[in-house]
């Protein structure tokens, strides 16, 4: 089993979602249980933008603290499925390893691994 999985999550009216750019111009998501939009914020804020629809994903260690930075929105979650496995190279169902030793990517079907394929 692979340390990170893939996690995905759905933005609604009800769970809103942020896209926050600080005085750096740098961009990162803030997700709904975040206490409060200003303690998930290191710094100050130009810009926010509520999101209320779409798929968001990173990678997860269950038990554990470590996480990747959210991305998203996806409009589906087949586009959320590619980014975790082209970014990450990674299995976008179970979070195995896609790539061999020798860089190459015998175990891969369609962003899967061939046991979550089959």
């Amino acid at each position: 089993m692979a340390f990170m999985i893939p996690q995905y999550e759905e933005a609604t009216r009800v769970d809103v979602w942020h896209d926050v750019t600080n005085e750096s111009g740098e961009s990162f998501i803030v997700h709904p249980d975040a206490p409060t939009l200003a303690d998930a914020i290191d710094g100050d804020v130009c810009e926010t933008e509520e999101i209320t629809s779409g798929i968001f994903c990173r990678l997860s260690a269950p038990g554990y603290m470590d996480c990747t930075d959210w991305s998203g929105p996806h409009d589906t979650l087949e586009t959320a499925q590619k980014d975790i496995a082209d970014t990450f190279d990674v299995c976008a169902e179970c979070g195995e390893s896609l790539v061999d030793g020798d860089g190459e990517y015998p175990n891969c079907e369609a962003n899967v691994c061939k046991v979550c394929a089959s």
